[in-house]
């Protein structure tokens, strides 16, 4: 391989690193950080509970937690997590 291969290849890094750097400078641009006050305030006696992954019947299993702790349960997530609001 000769020098002017890797003159070559050095300099199309070159420009490759340039423009990832002018990309990033540009989606900071394009999305700035959000300047209003997000103001969320936990509601008093509300929880929501997050199982592990292997959990075999995250139904089941949160009924079992929500009676034995004598309260009610609101929702149960079982796609993007296992768990329950209560």
């Amino acid at each position: 391989m000769s020098t002017s291969f890797f003159a070559r290849l050095a300099a199309c890094l070159f420009i490759a690193a340039g423009g990832l750097a002018v990309t990033g400078a540009a989606a900071q641009a394009i999305d700035p950080p959000a300047t209003h006050a997000f103001r969320s305030k936990p509601i008093p006696g509300r929880y929501i509970v997050v199982m592990k992954q292997d959990v075999a019947d995250p139904a089941s299993q949160a009924e079992a937690i929500v009676r034995d702790a004598g309260g009610r349960g609101h929702h149960r997530y079982g796609r993007a997590l296992k768990g329950f609001a209560a």
